[in-house]
């Protein structure tokens, strides 16, 4: 049964300053309340088109004009743009995440393609942005906090929705290259066309890198999406999408402080590597059948393969001696999600249910790896043996509903609703054992997952809205049956209060939320003896934050934008073992501050240059809040000419190549002598990178 949703007195300082501003913002403005702002059209807060200013939610919408003007090689480079969202480039496309939550590896969050789901229950990847194809995204949205009332599980610290671009009737192509001075090789292309009721667009991009200065991290990477539009009545569309992403990648890990310090391209592995393919093809059938009605049904399948033999599963037993895994993880899905969406007067109801089958199967094998004593690098490997090999059928089956009420011609009400039926059907295929893993099983998940939320249009430019809502997240598979003895795990719980304001007129526009989300049961390591641990729900977290962003047309060439977020992350009650207790400590890896700059000027016609600035402020690096990150300013430079059907640009990534880390952590339990060299781990950022490209537009 799910506890009450709370809040906390310390959260409520943030109310009066929203208020106040939403209330300031009335009166300078209530003379000119026929001025609407363009409207901002946004699905992911209802998985149906609606107005923002309907929305009682803090969602971050980039636009494709953005994304072009963005010209990003990393997705990250359009996500760190989104007030409260930070997203550290770990290399190659590899990533982790921040949206309301730590830096983190952990499955926080659910990413969505046309607001389905890419990977299944149980089976997170914190690279899985990677297996999307930026291309084919005309716009991507961003759902802060709690969203599993609508998307179930993982929906925790946010949702990020990538919505595909539709195709045109008329003919266009863009074909586009480019290059940089580390290695760095891009080809675009994509192609549009349609007649009468029948259109396609085709996007797909092919890159690869050397590494540059780097001692090993080349990659190579193909994605494609194809999606076609058949008009097979005046209210009845068929959309149907298919998407491909191949990744090879090396994996140089990360330095020792010493390395990090005076060799930052330095690498200690020479064959470590992941290789990816991911496909899904995704067939939505939407129709306007009865008055005040709209249907859709979707039918997916997923195939998707991670063969890797990562660096972080490398383990020195000796001066000239290491020991390694390598495994293979592959999942396939089969599913499809109903909704309806009917509006009656001032009611709306959206009412759906998902089904989804994914049987996958993991497969592992242990290494013997020879170490260079000289060096430290690890130079060969080869297998010597079988450590894992099971299947894991995936089973979620969900129903949800959402109801909105017009309360009156300013103020709206949402509740929402969804319950979540989740089955692993575990089968081992080697005799059960420490190291082979758990015996066969069957284990079963229920979680139901409430939302309300209110929203005032104060004035057609200025509204407030408060939300309440709740997450959770099921335990991983890796969790489960990772030992002999399968663990009693149940699923974490997260309850969100938010209020928020957003503002948009002439040439000023803002948005602001306070936010305070309160993790239970959450999953962390117990330590039983030194040696031997295992996961139990024993953890308490709490996570407050004001994220906020603002943009002005200074003057018809200049724009000014700045996003962010301040934000505490602590542990409430985290015993790690019988005589270590984290509890009232800060997360590690939690900056305080997150913030993001830029000044836009377009001095003529088809010219456009950008300066943005990237501010993440200082971290502890491990539970015992002893070691820290001081944080790093990043700026960037972007230019570009448009000249007739041609588009010339460069890109400066790390203008000042400063030196920092994407990643810095520490294995220090803060007892017994710190040895920094030994426990802490840095992930160095890239050098100054100057890209440059052109492009060709054509249209018929």
């Amino acid at each position: 049964m799910n506890k009450r949703l709370t809040t906390h007195p310390a959260f409520l300082p943030f109310c009066p300053l929203i208020l106040a501003l939403s209330l300031a913002s009335m009166g300078s403005q209530a003379a000119t309340d026929t001025n609407n702002p363009s409207e901002v059209i946004v699905v992911t807060g209802s998985r149906t088109a609606t107005r923002l200013k309907d929305t009682p939610a803090s969602i971050g919408k980039i636009s494709e004009a953005a994304l072009a003007r963005t010209k990003s090689t990393f997705i990250g480079e359009a996500l760190n743009q989104v007030s409260g969202v930070y997203m550290p480039s770990l290399g190659n496309e590899q990533h982790s995440m921040s949206i309301r939550m730590p830096l983190s590896m952990s499955a926080y969050y659910v990413y969505l393609e046309d607001s389905i789901p890419i990977r299944p229950v149980g089976i997170f990847n914190h690279n899985a942005l990677y297996e999307l194809n930026l291309p084919g995204a005309a716009s991507i949205e961003v759902i802060k906090g709690p969203a599993s009332s609508l998307y179930g599980s993982n929906a925790v610290g946010g949702a990020v929705n990538f919505l595909t671009r539709p195709p045109t009737t008329a003919p266009e192509a863009d074909i586009a290259v480019q290059a940089s001075n580390n290695g760095f090789r891009r080809a675009d292309v994509e192609l549009s066309a349609g007649q009468d009721d029948l259109s396609w667009r085709a996007a797909a991009y092919h890159a690869r890198s050397d590494g540059g200065d780097a001692d090993f991290n080349s990659f190579e990477k193909t994605s494609a999406t194809l999606r076609a539009d058949w008009r097979l009545s005046p209210r009845t569309l068929l959309v149907s999408t298919l998407t491909h992403n191949r990744l090879r990648t090396d994996t140089p890990g990360g330095q020792k402080p010493s390395d990090y310090e005076t060799r930052p391209q330095f690498s200690q592995h020479t064959f470590t590597w992941r290789d990816v393919r991911a496909s899904r093809l995704t067939s939505t059938l939407r129709g306007n059948w009865n008055a005040g009605g709209e249907t859709a049904i979707s039918f997916f399948a997923r195939d998707n393969d991670t063969n890797q033999l990562p660096n972080f599963m490398i383990f020195n037993t000796g001066n000239t001696t290491a020991s390694g895994r390598q495994n293979d993880n592959h999942f396939r899905s089969l599913g499809m999600d109903v909704r309806h969406r009917q509006k009656w007067h001032d009611w709306v109801w959206i009412v759906g249910a998902t089904l989804d089958r994914s049987p996958n199967d993991y497969n592992e094998q242990n290494l013997s790896v020879v170490r260079d004593p000289l060096s430290g690098r690890y130079t060969r490997y080869q297998v010597i043996g079988q450590r894992r090999d099971y299947q894991v059928i995936l089973h979620n089956q969900a129903a949800y509903s959402q109801l909105e009420w017009q309360l009156m011609p300013t103020v709206r009400l949402v509740g929402g609703l969804r319950h979540d039926a989740i089955r692993y059907d575990y089968r081992n295929h080697l005799p059960p054992s420490a190291t082979t893993g758990a015996p066969s099983e069957t284990r079963r998940f229920h979680r139901t997952s409430p939302k309300l939320g209110a929203i005032w249009n104060i004035t057609p430019a200025l509204d407030t809205y408060i939300n309440a809502s709740q997450g959770f997240i099921p335990p991983e598979v890796s969790s489960l049956y990772g030992s002999l003895d399968v663990p009693n795990l149940k699923p974490a719980q997260y309850d969100n209060f938010e209020i928020g304001t957003r503002y948009q007129h002439g040439d000023w526009r803002w948005d602001l939320a306070a936010y305070q989300l309160s993790g239970q049961d959450e999953q962390v390591s117990y330590t039983l003896m030194p040696g031997k641990s295992e996961p139990r729900n024993a953890g308490r977290t709490r996570h407050r934050g004001l994220e906020f962003g603002v943009g002005w047309k200074a003057h018809s060439s200049l724009h000014l934008r700045a996003s962010g977020s301040l934000a505490t992350h602590r542990y409430l009650s985290y015993a790690a073992s019988p005589a270590l207790d984290y509890s009232g400590k800060d997360m590690p890896q939690a900056p305080k501050w997150i913030a993001n700059i830029e000044a836009s000027w377009r001095p003529t016609e088809g010219t456009h240059i950008g300066l943005e600035a990237q501010r993440v402020s200082k971290w502890w690096m491990d539970n015992a809040n002893t070691a820290r990150y001081p944080g790093h300013t990043l700026w960037h430079l972007r230019a570009s000419q448009d000249i007739g059907p041609w588009q010339l640009w460069t890109k400066w990534m790390n203008l000042g190549n400063k030196r920092y880390a994407e990643n810095a952590t520490s294995s220090y339990s803060g007892v017994g002598p710190r040895n920094p060299e030994a426990q802490d781990i840095y992930v160095s950022g890239e050098e100054r990178t100057v890209f440059v490209g052109v492009r060709y537009r054509f249209a018929g």
